[in-house]
């Protein structure tokens, strides 16, 4: 995953400049929990941008790192909670200028975040079977497939 530090300085610096920024610490939380936080999110930001920003014209920096920076005290002020990776990406689309991410694409990302990093074992396969059924598709158990056989 990309990981640019200047995404990261324009998002904290969003952060930092809000009005609602001090809704952190009134929830509990340090600026230096959030810019933790941020940490973790930029290089979803990043890759969002590199998958799908061909088309942007603006300065990535400038129009969407730091005002999503911005976004996310506000989120925080508004909802009394960080918000989650999945709400972060889909604002990171609209200041993208690009369509709400498919659930397919969520279920994808979701998926990867389950694996990503992990030596595998039953519980991921399970979680990556809730995720799947979760879209909609029906996943047999394998005695369900041998009952179909016979």
């Amino acid at each position: 995953m990309i990981n640019d530090p200047t995404t990261l300085a324009f998002l904290a610096a969003g952060f930092l400049g809000s009005e609602q920024a001090d809704a952190a610490a009134e929830l509990g939380f340090s600026r230096i929990d959030v810019v933790e936080q941020l940490t973790t999110l930029a290089p979803a930001l990043d890759a969002l941008y590199e998958q799908h920003g061909e088309a942007y014209e603006g300065c990535f920096a400038y129009d969407v790192a730091e005002p999503m920076g911005g976004w996310y005290a506000l989120y925080m002020d508004e909802h009394g909670q960080l918000p989650s990776e999945e709400e972060f990406l889909e604002e990171g689309c609209r200041y993208l200028g690009l369509e709400p991410r498919s659930p397919e694409a969520k279920a994808l990302d979701a998926i990867q975040a389950v694996l990503s990093g992990q030596e595998w074992n039953p519980d991921h396969l399970d979680a990556v079977a809730a995720i799947v059924r979760g879209t909609g598709r029906e996943i047999k158990d394998c005695d369900d497939t041998l009952d179909d056989a016979a």
